[in-house]
């Protein structure tokens, strides 16, 4: 239960009458958080003190400063550490060490330039010979209220990271963790707020090359998508599991699948991380690389481990087959924003746009970062764009034609009548319709049926009855006299076939099959065009010339 901000500070002013003042903390000690131990200190009093909820009990919080110190600073420590407490304890048995707060009259500014809102450190005091430890940190002016109030339930989330977690803090490089979460947890208490906006920009900028164990604030995306997706209890388990020595890599591959972090990448990729409460995160995925595919070829990409290495891929009009391998790690495709991310094997087409357009997601968790070998293999039989050969000199092919005479089973029966041992041979026709549609496209099908006998060395004879059913597909087009036709891989084929023994027994064999090349290709062929007749020539080296004449 919340109380009202007016009632907690009766109530914390009640409770204070009835508390001795405890001394400024150490010189010492406030020196070690960054805060001034000269003048400043000399005024330095208790100003308040009051009990917070937590997962293991209430815990000790006493706030000292000068003279200038009033009662809205205290009012709003109070609720901040009071609503931070009170979320520690709904989301499991957590605590802190006793917390004491200096309130610093003085900004502080570390070497390095940076103004900093607050410091939090863990030092261990001395009451009557037994070590006690404490949770300090420094607060410094010129933070607005609602800046306060989060920027304390930050530190405060130090004070418990200390308190169950200290062995883990003290590892090198463990700021990737400590501060990620730190600020993940105000947004935990404060819902909905935007004060972490500039940490997501800053995320924006550098996940792309720079590893997650090798930034800090900026992770508060990361653990924001991992409280939506495994709660925030995880988000402690985490903490728990990192190494206290050690690598930080190797502990965070330990704990966390390389598919989910995968599935982190494209979540990010695709905006939909948010925070605590459902607010969007104002994330902009930068993509710095772009990579143009301008012909078949192998592409070798590889990315440092756990990063959230990104690519724009950008392939020429019409149909690209994309497969992978030596793949270590994990990847997606992805066409447009919203859609599916793939992997390979995957085909992709123009679909009449200029420009194919992709992104390509990557991460790796193991020691070898993600490295990988994509092949792009171009469609020769697939255009960028549908033509237009409803006029011009195409448009004389354009229709559907029916074979009168010749063609390639005609070519084949004349080849098998030459065998001692087939008979009365009637090849059907495989290649009886043709259809050459204006916008570039082709259908030639055949639907026939035919006969042979075959007699055996002792003069047996076998009758064979069969129709076949088969159709091809591809594109066309034409230069001069010749007629180009580009075969798509795949290839329809239906076949009836009833054999008969001189017994007289009868065996029928029906079957359909999907027959493809393993590429696509190409047929050139001469061909005239007379009134509605359409005849073609192919003349091929080591080949007999075959010779089809249509009619409309």
């Amino acid at each position: 239960m919340k109380l009202p901000i007016a009632l907690l500070t009766a109530l914390l002013l009640t409770f204070l009458a009835a508390l001795p003042a405890q001394a400024c903390p150490a010189r010492e000690d406030l020196a070690d958080i960054g805060s001034e131990p000269g003048a400043a200190l000399a005024d330095c009093t208790e100003v308040s003190r009051f009990t917070i909820p937590t997962g293991r009990g209430d815990v000790e919080v006493t706030v000292y400063g000068g003279p200038e110190v009033g009662e809205p600073e205290i009012t709003d420590l109070l609720y901040a550490l009071t609503e931070a407490g009170s979320t520690l304890r709904d989301i499991g048995p957590f605590s802190t060490d006793p917390v004491e707060i200096y309130l610093s009259p003085t900004p502080y500014v570390p070497l390095d330039g940076e103004d900093l809102l607050a410091v939090t450190d863990r030092i261990v005091a001395r009451d009557g010979g037994t070590p006690q430890k404490t949770c300090l940190f420094a607060m410094f002016p010129s933070i607005r209220s609602d800046e306060f109030v989060f920027t304390a339930a930050h530190e405060f989330f130090h004070c418990v990271q200390f308190k169950d977690f200290g062995a883990q803090m003290g590892a090198d490089d463990s700021q990737w963790w400590s501060e990620g979460t730190a600020e993940w947890f105000p947004n935990r208490v404060f819902q909905g707020r935007s004060n972490s906006d500039g940490f997501v920009e800053d995320f924006d900028a550098h996940s792309e090359t720079t590893a997650l164990t090798s930034l800090t604030y900026e992770n508060v995306v990361f653990f924001f998508w991992l409280d939506a997706n495994y709660g925030s209890g995880r988000i402690f388990d985490l903490m728990g599991a990192m190494a206290t020595g050690g690598s930080q890599d190797d502990a965070l591959e330990a704990f966390l699948e390389q598919d989910q972090f995968q599935q982190f990448a494209r979540d990010y990729i695709d905006k939909k991380i948010t925070q605590p409460g459902g607010r969007s995160i104002p994330s902009n995925p930068i993509f710095t690389e772009r990579i143009k595919i301008d012909r078949s070829k192998d592409i070798e990409l590889e990315a440092e481990r756990f990063t959230i290495a990104r690519i724009k891929l950008e392939l020429p009009c019409g149909e690209w087959k994309i497969s992978d391998e030596d793949r270590k790690g994990r990847y997606g495709i992805q066409r447009r924003e919203g859609e599916e991310w793939q992997v390979s094997p995957m085909t992709v087409t123009s679909e009449g746009d200029p420009e194919i357009r992709l992104k390509y997601v990557a991460t790796g968790t193991g020691a070898d970062g993600q490295r990988i070998t994509l092949k792009f293999e171009k469609a020769e039989c697939v255009p960028c764009r549908a033509p237009d050969f409803s006029t011009g000199p195409a448009a004389a092919l354009v229709g559907s034609w029916t074979l009168a005479s010749g063609g390639t089973g005609a070519k084949i029966g004349q080849m098998l009548e030459r065998v001692d041992s087939l008979e009365n041979v009637d090849y059907p026709d495989i290649d009886k319709f043709l259809t050459l549609d204006s916008d570039g496209t082709f259908i030639l099908s055949s639907e026939d049926s035919g006969s042979m006998d075959t007699v055996s060395e002792g003069g047996e004879r076998f009758s064979a009855n069969f129709r076949i059913n088969m159709e091809r597909r591809g594109t066309w087009s034409i230069d001069g006299n010749i007629l180009s036709q580009c075969y798509v891989r795949d290839v329809n084929l239906n076949i009836d076939e009833t054999v008969e023994a001189p017994d007289g027994l009868m065996d029928r064999i029906i079957g359909s099959r999907f027959l493809g090349a393993k590429q696509s290709y190409t047929v050139k062929r001469g061909f005239t065009v007379e009134g509605n007749t359409l005849t073609l020539t192919e003349k091929a080296f080591m080949a007999p010339t075959i010779t089809w004449i249509y009619e409309k």
